[in-house]
């Protein structure tokens, strides 16, 4: 018999989510499209465009939404594409030094797993 095993190793909790968001160019600065925001993280973040776009792994970019708490929190964070498939994006946070308190709370309130 021959076992086929996948390691789905995180190092946050994820949860899913369901957020309207901004897709942003650094340089100059420029709301290149609104996209869906799926997945979330302290590391990082998966979202859906509404059309294609000309996005490599590697890529640099600016993820604005707001979170549905109670102080309706806006969320800027600069990301580094890592991985696309079709219309659907995975992103890593850049700045991994900096407390995202906001998005810790969040996630913990709602039940973050190392899915």
């Amino acid at each position: 018999s021959v076992f086929y095993v996948r390691f789905n190793c995180r190092r946050y909790p994820r949860i899913s989510v369901h957020f309207l968001g901004k897709l942003v160019r650094l340089h100059p600065q420029e709301v290149l499209e609104n996209v869906q925001v799926i997945s979330l993280s302290l590391g990082g973040i998966s979202f859906i465009l509404t059309k294609d776009l000309p996005i490599n792994i590697g890529d640099v970019f600016d993820i604005q939404f707001v979170l549905d708490d109670d102080c309706q929190s806006m969320i800027h964070e600069e990301i580094i594409i890592r991985r696309t498939n079709g219309l659907c994006v995975g992103a890593e946070f850049s700045h991994h030094d900096t407390y995202k308190y906001e998005l810790d709370f969040y996630i913990s309130a709602h039940g973050g797993a190392f899915e």
